[in-house]
């Protein structure tokens, strides 16, 4: 028989709550994936400061790396924990990550492992946001939220890139660094108006190195799409 389902924090949000919860949610996501789509320009900045293909490709890799590894981690934390500490940890590790090209922005150690900081944080971040939306969503109108949700997303993907290329084009990249951290530290600030949406069930979830295990194909996979 399947243990009941008792929350983390407070219930989930009353009805007259849920639309706003559901906006802030949508809003925190979409600056987070504004300050995402301004890295699609990466390649180029990285590029200018005469890194080869090997090393921008590594740079992808790297990414993705801490994006793919973070995945199991991160679902077990935002079971454990709740979603809105580890949304706040994805939010840290991203922003040290940004504000880290200011100290290392050239091709070197630090650089590198930032990267992966950079990839496990909006790891998390996407991984949180999902499940705000899931718990929120009453379960007849669960695809309507999430095609909702997937528009803020899209949106921020579609009309960021051609921002940061026209900051890029009269400032430079560390002003298109700034402005991303800056969206960022905005996303912040709404995570923390959400109402925390977790539940937590009795019994203990399965062992991280049995998600580990499991994924690791797909990590195996993921890695070597990057370099290539």
């Amino acid at each position: 028989m399947e243990q009941p389902i008792r929350p983390i924090g407070p219930a989930a949000p009353r009805p007259h709550r849920f639309r706003t919860a559901a906006r802030l949610t949508n809003a925190a996501s979409f600056l987070f994936n504004s300050s995402s789509a301004f890295f699609l320009l990466f390649p180029v900045y990285l590029q200018q400061l005469g890194g080869s293909p090997a090393q921008i490709g590594l740079v992808a890799s790297l990414l993705r790396i801490g994006s793919l590894a973070a995945r199991p981690l991160g679902g077990q934390l935002l079971d454990r924990f709740g979603r809105r500490p580890i949304l706040g940890v994805g939010v840290l590790c991203t922003l040290i990550a940004i504000l880290s090209l200011f100290v290392f922005p050239r091709a070197g150690l630090p650089f590198y492992l930032l990267r992966i900081v950079q990839g496990a944080g909006t790891s998390f971040l996407d991984s949180g946001f999902g499940a705000v939306i899931a718990d929120l969503s009453p379960p007849a109108a669960r695809a309507q939220m999430f095609a909702i949700y997937t528009i803020w997303i899209n949106l921020a993907g579609a009309l960021m890139p051609a921002l940061g290329e026209a900051i890029v084009r009269h400032v430079g990249f560390f002003p298109l660094f700034g402005l991303a951290a800056s969206v960022l530290s905005a996303s912040f600030f709404l995570i923390w108006r959400l109402p925390e949406t977790a539940r937590r069930r009795v019994a203990a979830p399965a062992p991280l190195g049995r998600s580990l295990a499991g994924a690791g194909p797909l990590l195996l996979g993921g890695v070597l799409a990057g370099w290539v």
